[in-house]
């Protein structure tokens, strides 16, 4: 909303006082600003002062912001009916996001009026009125584009706060430099202004009814609502000089002189006001306020029907109350509003009006970082003196996370910070004990400052810490145990070089020292020689270990830095499954896209058998590898994307596939199994197979993924002993399972339950009919009532006869005895016959099979793997 403040002409303003003090009893005056925070930004540091028109007092914007320039209008656009606070600005020439703190410690859940003036006055001499945006906290609050050098725009919301503090930030948008002249602050009651707790209340206009030009704010409002006179030449204007609603408290406390005055219709009995265009998407809420001021004789009434939009609100011939306020609420969305009061039969008054408000709902879903985590990274920021924008909040909106922090977003609560880089950011003096509040950090790289004294034992409290590094810095002291403890356990990486050992228990005494001189020299030089001999001997095994980790990657493999991760994922922000040992991100390399699995510590083994057998095999029907990090307790590998996710997905619902298109499936995967146990060398059991782990790409091609647990064995071992169990319950071999031992046939099992899955759209376990989908199946063949476990969805758009080969095909892989079990070749050569044979079908050629497969079918069937 505009407010037209040219108008706060001073003599008027004295003119309208001497009138009310005449002509009314003393309305009361408010003296109370405990709730204020009134910002004159660009006013000189350490400056305050009361307002010329309204006696507001305001102070320099120093202490809620340390960026900016501050800046004067023009002389031209300077003068005697405008307020102080329009003279000056502050801009916002460096940086894409600047932002004011609010911030108190009983703040949270609390309501507030926030509003902000903008008046350009070519304070830069450059004649360009800007256009930007307004955030608050992290979200959208509106655009400012002003007219001209002389408009003046001003913004005002009723706003929730969800954290102690909130930031109101401007943002370029490349149409020329942020700055803003006021900001203010006031403190509601929570019962004023009912909303749900998400929406804020943007205002669009606030009318007191009465003659004249003049607005009326504080202190005749304790809150500090504009609230503009607003009079149309058919209206008659009433007052009264008794006082409104005394002794009296209502949930939106009006300003009594504005409910001291009224508007009615001028030889009519229809009053009406109408505003547009308005967004139809929008909820607007319109309050009415309403006040009998006229001491009404025996034989007169005041009665009306509110109606709004051509629609006769609840108020069904309301009759105003003497000297007491009622507040009628309204919402509803609409494209043009039209209020109008319409006097009834029986009333011999026509209605009035006192005061009007209206204001546009508007939705903040209030995310925000941790707010613990915030306290923590903002007293990092003061007490360092932090020479980066650091502005708003630390992790969102993502497009302004602060410089040198990672974040996590996955919690539904707030988001975390999991890494903090300050290095060579020109840190001195000790490490800050707030660090310790960043408790999901998992990252922190304090390298190449002036910090000194003591390692602090705390930072061994980190329960998620993976990496520090302290190299480049003046500590002195020993190494905290527990730190040295988690270094040894490598479930740290700790880098730290430079470091000056506390020699314990030494002695300052004059004898002391006698002593000290008479120790041998050549003592001291062997202890330091010692010394410095295991110390080399240590960084070099460590130093050899470490490069072991990472040597037995395929050189073809790129291997990324763990920046380059975040930047490929864009801090992780699109999760698209999880993989056998952690999550899947979805990423861009050189504007191409990939997947990037994300792995624990603790998955090492498998990361290292996934990047290796990656490495070195190729298959068209393989997931290919791009590349891999390993950077301290950071690991990932980063595949191809396969944009149509897994096959499982497309077993049910819309996607679902066609009979064609689970045969290629099937004869894809097995394809590749195929070349797993037949062409590499040694032979390589997958062990994990499922449909979640067979990936589909754009045309639907699928290709094997997830090699984690996947062992090769040379081709002497007809079986190999595992000292574990691996694989995924429903989908194990039994087999495997009971003896422990592995060979190729676990992995032909476990493609069979794919194959059933593949044609009957059921999981391997379904718990429905308390059976494993072999028992299920299998039973089918034997009573010959194989259509009844076909998915429904495939509506008939298949031959039975091939189907029926296909199941028991299918049937066969799932043969409780591995011995029993065909081999991924043929496997793979009877789908390709399959396919063929279903392909040529739809072309109404028909192709014959003969079927040698028998149907190992065992009662004993596993309904438990």
């Amino acid at each position: 909303m505009d407010f037209k403040l040219q108008r706060y002409f001073l003599f008027p303003l004295l003119v309208l006082l001497a009138i009310t003090l005449l002509t009314h009893c003393s309305p009361p005056v408010y003296d109370d600003q405990s709730g204020f925070v009134s910002i004159d930004c660009g006013l000189p540091e350490n400056s305050t002062y009361s307002g010329n028109m309204f006696p507001v007092t305001y102070t320099s914007d120093e202490m809620f912001i340390n960026t900016g320039v501050n800046a004067r209008l023009l002389p031209k656009f300077i003068s005697n009916d405008i307020e102080t606070y329009l003279e000056t600005v502050r801009s916002f020439p460096q940086g894409k996001r600047n932002c004011y703190n609010l911030r108190s410690s009983k703040d949270k859940d609390s309501k507030f009026l926030i509003r902000a003036f903008f008046k350009y006055g070519n304070y830069d001499n450059k004649s360009h009125v800007p256009k930007f945006d307004l955030h608050i906290g992290t979200e959208l609050w509106d655009t400012i584009q002003l007219d001209n050098s002389s408009h003046v725009v001003t913004k005002e919301i009723i706003h929730v706060f969800s954290t102690n503090y909130t930031n109101v930030c401007l943002v370029n948008t490349g149409n020329g430099t942020p700055f803003i002249s006021a900001l203010e602050l006031r403190r509601f009651r929570n019962s004023m202004y009912p909303s749900e707790y998400e929406i804020s209340l943007e205002l669009k206009m606030r009318y007191n009814f009465v003659y004249g030009t003049m607005p009326l704010r504080y202190s005749f409002d304790a809150y500090d609502r504009i609230w503009e006179a607003r009079q149309l030449p058919e209206w008659d204007s009433v007052s009264t000089r008794r006082e409104v609603d005394r002794d009296i408290e209502n949930d939106f406390y009006p300003p009594t002189l504005a409910m001291g005055t009224a508007a009615t219709p001028l030889n009519s009995t229809t009053w009406t006001l109408s505003w547009g265009p308005a967004d139809p998407n929008i909820d607007y809420h319109t309050y009415l306020y309403f006040a009998e001021i006229e001491s009404l004789l025996p034989n007169q009434t005041r009665k009306f029907d509110v109606i709004i939009n051509s629609e006769t609100a609840s108020w069904e011939e309301y009759e105003p109350e003497y000297l007491t306020t009622f507040v009628m609420s309204d919402k509803r969305k609409a494209s043009n509003f039209n209020y109008t009061l319409r006097q009834t039969n029986n009333s011999t008054l026509p209605p009035l009006i006192n005061a009007l408000e209206v204001y546009a709902a508007k939705r903040f879903f209030k995310v925000h970082t941790d707010e613990n985590d915030v306290d923590a990274i903002m007293d990092i920021k003061r007490t360092y003196d932090v020479k980066k924008n650091w502005q708003g909040d630390p992790c969102l909106p993502k497009d302004y996370t602060w410089e040198g922090l990672r974040c996590n977003y996955s919690s539904s609560n707030s988001t975390r910070i999991i890494g903090l880089d300050l290095s060579s950011s020109g840190l001195s003096g000790d490490i800050l004990s707030s660090l310790s509040n960043l408790t999901a950090l998992q990252y922190l790289d304090l390298s190449d400052n002036d910090l000194t004294g003591p390692i602090p034992s705390s930072l061994a409290g980190f329960a998620f810490l993976r990496f520090l590094n302290l190299t480049g810095n003046k500590f002195w002291g020993s190494i905290p145990l527990g730190l040295a403890e988690k270094a040894n356990n490598e479930t740290l990486l700790l880098s730290m070089d430079g470091f000056v050992p506390l020699i314990k228990n030494q002695c300052q005494s004059a004898q002391c020292t006698k002593k000290k001189l008479s120790i041998p020299v050549v003592a001291s030089v062997a202890v330091l020689l010692m010394l410095l001999i295991v110390a080399i001997t240590i960084y070099y095994f460590t130093k050899r270990k470490g490069d072991k980790r990472v040597d037995s990657f395929d050189s073809r493999s790129q291997r990324f830095s763990y920046t380059k991760i975040v930047s490929m994922t864009n801090n992780f922000e699109k999760i698209l499954g999880r993989g056998g040992f952690g999550l899947v991100y979805h990423g861009y390399l050189d504007n191409k896209e990939v997947a990037v699995k994300m792995l624990a510590e603790t998955g090492y083994k498998e990361f290292q058998i996934e990047a290796e057998l990656l490495g070195r095999v190729h298959h068209r029907n393989l997931i290919s590898l791009v590349g891999y990090c390993y950077e301290g307790a950071y690991m990932a590998l980063v595949y191809e994307y396969m944009a149509n996710g897994t096959v499982k997905e497309h077993l049910n619902g819309p996607k679902s596939l066609t009979w064609i298109e689970r045969l290629q499936v099937a004869l894809n995967g097995a394809e590749g199994l195929d070349y797993l146990h037949n062409g590499c060398t040694p032979p390589i059991v997958h062990r994990d197979v499922k449909s979640t782990n067979i990936l589909l790409d754009d045309n639907f091609h699928a290709k094997l993924a997830d090699f984690g647990i996947s062992r090769a064995f040379s081709v002497d071992e007809s079986s190999f002993v595992s000292t574990a169990v691996v694989g995924t319950i429903g989908y194990l071999d039994p087999e495997y399972a009971h003896l422990q031992k592995l060979h190729e046939k676990s992995d032909v099992y476990s493609f069979g339950v794919v194959l059933l899955e593949l044609i009957t759209g059921q999981p391997p376990v379904i718990t429905s009919k308390n059976c494993h989908i072999t028992q299920w199946v299998g039973n089918s063949l034997t009573t010959g009532d194989v259509a009844d476990v076909i998915d429904p969805s495939l509506d008939g758009t298949y031959d039975s006869e091939l189907v029926e080969k296909y199941v028991r095909l299918a049937i066969s892989c799932c043969s409780p005895s591995s011995a029993n079990r065909p081999t991924m070749h043929y496997v793979s050569s009877r789908l390709e016959e399959y396919l063929e044979a279903a392909t040529e079908a739809t072309k109404g050629i028909m192709v014959y099979i003969e079927d040698s497969t028998t149907i190992p079918y065992d009662s004993k069937f596993s309904n438990k793997f």
